[in-house]
């Protein structure tokens, strides 16, 4: 009895989620990484760990292609659940422009119309810019996202799109009560790992 009515109530529960407004699809691509993201993503971690086989298999890149500024400049990028911040490699950044750069994407500020510089300083192993863009991701536009943009050496080739707080930020942007009332309030704001899907 209590099997079948817990049954019932997931039934239920996913059927109310393929119908309400505050679930939203985003498109992403799955990838493992390379071995060079591995020994990158090695020599970053907290404590020293050997890369066995298993945690290779079990490891995704969940990347994602955004837009920023006006007009908009695509880059793909890193999502990550873990973060609150978009971190993305400048296109004039020393490391961006090396021969053999490593550099995927880059965002190019001087080429945004709406890109309002706010400070500088050292993240992501190496110095950059804070300032406020036009964000676009899976048909959402989000005004003044804050993003920090790389000017020399980097710590990834890669942008990391970090969805720690982006429910927040829709929240502030289009006010609580409208976005409680059309159920996208955030329900859970922890560190989410996509780990084997």
């Amino acid at each position: 009895m209590l099997f079948s009515n817990i049954l019932v109530a997931s039934m239920a529960s996913a059927a109310a989620i393929k119908t309400s407004p505050g679930v939203v699809k985003v498109p992403l691509r799955g990838r493992q990484p390379s071995e060079d993201d591995l020994e990158r993503l090695a020599q970053r971690d907290i404590s020293p760990r050997e890369i066995s086989a298993s945690w290779k298999m079990d490891y995704y890149f969940f990347e994602a292609d955004i837009e920023i500024g006006t007009p908009p400049q695509n880059v793909s990028v890193l999502f990550d659940t873990g973060s609150p911040l978009l971190w993305v490699p400048g296109a004039n950044s020393t490391s961006c422009l090396a021969k053999n750069s490593p550099c995927k994407d880059t965002f190019n500020v001087s080429e945004s119309s709406t890109w309002r510089y706010k400070k500088e300083s050292a993240n992501w192993g190496g110095h950059g810019n804070w300032g406020l863009d036009t964000l676009t991701y899976a048909g959402q536009t989000l005004k003044d996202h804050q993003i920090w943009v790389s000017k020399d050496k980097m710590a990834n080739n890669v942008g990391i799109f970090g969805q720690q707080d982006l429910a927040g930020h829709l929240l502030h942007q289009h006010g609580q009560g409208d976005a409680v009332q059309q159920g996208v309030e955030p329900r859970h704001r922890g560190q989410r790992h996509l780990r084997g899907l």
